[in-house]
């Protein structure tokens, strides 16, 4: 997908905002219980990380295409 100059904010900001939060809360905080893995034992996600994507995802409804 390739957004124009003045379309770039918007996604950005998303990004930012799943990070506030979701990722920086967690930060450097994480147990072994908010890891999991995704394909196989060597496949590591987080909670926060999916919890991030997520909420990437559902307010990127709001990019117009």
């Amino acid at each position: 997908m390739h957004l124009s100059p003045a379309g770039q904010p918007l996604p950005i900001n998303l990004v930012r905002r799943a990070a506030r939060a979701d990722i920086l809360p967690r930060f450097l905080r994480l147990s072994e219980a908010d890891i999991g893995t995704k394909s196989g034992p060597q496949d590591l996600v987080t909670h926060a990380g999916t919890a991030a994507a997520a909420l990437i995802v559902e307010m990127s409804g709001v990019i117009p295409p």
